[in-house]
């Protein structure tokens, strides 16, 4: 008798813990979503849409994957910021950080301005700024792009060096002069538009004059990644990297054409004069900016047509937004002379992680002393039997 109310105490017992095991495995896996991380709310587009100098109009625009215009930052706006009766975008940059924050030059106010992700607008670096660090009598900033770590890069043309910023304090220095790249070229050095950043603290920079692709090491040495006469003919235009790490150029002035240069210095056609002109039905001005989507699509703001084309990943062409889309937003005739950039898109929100919550652990905690009580109660009774 005693043995069998033995067998059916263990019974008891090892129900109880069964119970307990599932009740765990039950709150171990409930999300708990007071911890459960979550995207941040930016005011500030960071979506992936494509943003545009228009100097046409003064205005940066906004582009959907789908070609909807929008005006995003008024010429008004910018004005006001820098005290400049007009807004000029000819030969000027764009760039974004993993934030969503916008950085743009301006040729008026010669100064770089940066819009915060909750949409303040302001001067980050001026041209008295500039001008400190350069020892120069006015300041000229055109490409802009950020370094692997984490500093925005500039060309400035006036004194034809490659400056630093910060892109939070907007302190700047100059981290490659003149005198340092001429050296490499017979002073033949030009600096507007081609800059972009690369892994490991590497900028490549582009001079006109020279036709010249500098490749600067962190640091701030500077190299000719590739140069000469062929194969180029004007490097005063933008640059970009592809999604595999080359870089892509355009080259304007009779070449009229899109090369690719690979980390090693080897160039190659990205996209002929000819090729071109047959999408655009005409002469071709590669004066505007170029730009890959996150799909591997390369977008071109042609500056003839002021429209813009969208080459697929097979190098197929079709107009992604035309002059008149753009005027019927704009009310003015645009002119894309300046950059083009595509805000980031947002990480993915991490996976919710199986936790126990605090009245998990509490109703746990209950559970496990509830069954402590009845085992121990259950024993002295036999003993006392």
């Amino acid at each position: 008798m005693k043995s069998h109310f033995c067998l059916i105490q263990g019974a008891n017992v090892i129900l109880g813990i069964f119970i307990m095991f599932i009740v765990f495995l039950g709150l171990l896996f409930l999300p708990n979503k007071t911890l459960a991380a979550t995207p941040p709310l930016l005011p500030f587009d960071n979506t992936g849409n494509l943003y545009v100098l228009d100097h046409g109009s003064g205005n940066i625009l906004c582009i959907t994957s789908d070609g909807v215009v929008t005006i995003e930052v008024t010429a008004a706006e910018i004005m006001a910021v820098t005290g400049e009766t007009s807004v000029s975008f000819i030969n000027r940059g764009i760039a974004f950080d993993a934030a969503g924050a916008m950085y743009f030059t301006e040729s008026s106010s010669d100064c770089i301005l940066k819009r915060a992700p909750d949409g303040t607008l302001s001067v980050l670096t001026s041209e008295a700024d500039i001008m400190a660090v350069t020892g120069e009598t006015s300041a000229d900033p055109e490409g802009i792009a950020f370094g692997s770590d984490g500093f925005l890069y500039v060309n400035d043309e006036y004194s034809d060096s490659v400056l630093r910023v910060n892109p939070t304090t907007g302190a700047v220095s100059v981290y490659v002069n003149k005198a340092t790249l001429g050296a490499l070229v017979g002073n033949r050095v030009d600096m507007e538009c081609a800059i972009v950043g690369a892994e490991g603290g590497i900028v490549y920079a582009a001079s006109d004059r020279s036709d010249t692709i500098f490749k600067i090491t962190s640091g701030g040495t500077p190299s000719i990644l590739a140069g000469g006469t062929p194969p180029f003919s004007d490097l005063d235009v933008f640059m970009t990297r592809a999604p595999n790490g080359d870089l892509i150029i355009a080259d304007n002035m009779g070449s009229d054409t899109i090369h690719r240069v690979t980390p090693a210095g080897v160039v190659s056609t990205f996209l002929s004069k000819a090729y071109l002109e047959a999408c655009i039905g005409q002469n071709v001005d590669l004066e505007g900016g170029i730009a890959f989507d996150d799909s591997g699509n390369f977008y071109v703001a042609e500056n003839d047509t002021n429209t813009i084309y969208k080459f697929d990943t097979a190098l197929q062409c079709s107009i992604f937004v035309d002059a008149a889309a753009i005027q019927a937003v704009t009310g003015i005739d645009p002119y894309l002379g300046g950059g083009i950039a595509f805000a980031p898109r947002p990480a993915p929100p991490p996976a919710a992680v199986p936790t126990i919550s605090q009245w998990g652990m509490i109703i746990l905690s209950l559970l496990l002393a509830v069954t402590a009580i009845f085992v121990l109660r259950r024993r002295s009774y036999m003993v006392s039997k």
